[in-house]
């Protein structure tokens, strides 16, 4: 089930720890033997993980609160280690300080709503180089502004998700960081 890997060999660090997706990664990596430092923004809400699936492996979990994800340092702490837009960029500035050239990749989970476009032609296949121009354009328009705030939510979302991606891989290639570090879509 796990492997032979030391306490001593990589820290993983995780954003979001206690979400779906990333505390299943980080399950999967504590099953193999990596150490994993999790970031949350309240203490409790790390209970469920470090007493449920985590607690087998609580000698090689760390968790660090982030209460606000988007002042500049906000991360600083949850990256001392041998890794929305300000959110995004907060927690890569922060892994580049501390960890400069060891920072050899990342993974930036992203979300298909940043490179889909509801106005495209069906049928479509969506690729690296798609971006969801409709949403950042729409979300900037004067008849948004008219909008009922129930209907103003999924653009935001659209919009944001793209504009974090964008940023990212902008980063990305300012930073020069390796070419392996990228986005995962869900």
């Amino acid at each position: 089930m796990g492997s032979d890997r030391s306490d001593d060999e990589a820290l993983i660090l995780i954003s979001g720890i206690n979400g779906y997706i990333a505390s299943q990664i980080g399950y999967d990596l504590l099953k193999q033997g990596y150490r994993v430092r999790g970031t949350i923004r309240t203490v409790e809400s790390a209970e469920a993980l470090l007493k449920g699936a985590y607690s087998p492996f609580a000698h090689r979990v760390e968790i660090v609160q982030v209460p606000d994800i988007t002042p500049e340092g906000a991360f600083d702490e949850a990256v001392k280690f041998d890794v929305a837009v300000a959110g995004a960029i907060s927690i890569l500035d922060s892994a580049i300080r501390h960890a400069g050239p060891r920072l050899s990749s990342f993974v930036f989970t992203s979300s298909i709503a940043a490179c889909t476009d509801p106005q495209a032609p069906l049928p479509k296949t969506f690729t690296e180089n798609d971006w969801n121009t409709w949403a950042e354009a729409e979300a900037k328009s004067k008849e948004f502004e008219e909008l009922e705030d129930a209907a103003k939510g999924p653009v935001l979302y659209q919009a944001s998700k793209t504009a974090a991606e964008r940023a990212v891989w902008q980063w990305r290639e300012e930073k020069k960081v390796s070419r392996d570090a990228g986005a995962e879509l869900f």
